[in-house]
């Protein structure tokens, strides 16, 4: 893991022009304010086009694709708020209970502080497709 970052901290509250973090391929940057002493976050959260495989997520299920996103991160630490968009490109998904790859050419979603929305795609598995809108919730 490599971090690059430039930051001012006073009383616990650091300032963040700059945090870039690469681990593995996955690459991502920050900037904002964390308040170690409230347990508060508000900041910018962007993931430069990265292979989902290098993603530190351990399941039984194993992705590929590319993940991008641009997400403003807000409130505590232990439930912020997420609003922004994260773009899933080429996803191919194996392994667990999955007995065929189940793959999805494009995939978009919408974060809101309520609800997460996706533009509607389409997902393969074996010879079926099924069509998924926007309005379905995740």
């Amino acid at each position: 893991m490599t971090l690059v970052f430039s930051a001012a901290n006073s009383a616990n509250v650091w300032n963040f022009s700059q945090l870039d973090a690469k681990m593995g391929d996955v690459t991502a940057a920050f900037t904002g304010r964390i308040d170690a002493n409230a347990g508060t976050v508000d900041g910018a959260l962007i993931i430069k086009p990265s292979p989902l495989a290098g993603l530190p997520v351990q399941s039984a299920y194993k992705p590929k694709g590319t993940v991008t996103a641009d997400v403003k991160v807000a409130g505590p630490f232990k439930e912020p708020v997420l609003t922004g968009a994260v773009q899933i490109a080429n996803l191919e998904v194996t392994g667990g209970k999955l007995s065929q790859p189940l793959r999805a050419t494009a995939l978009e979603l919408a974060l809101t502080p309520n609800r997460i929305a996706a533009k509607p795609f389409s997902l393969h598995v074996g010879p079926t497709l099924s069509e998924r809108h926007s309005s379905d919730e995740l």
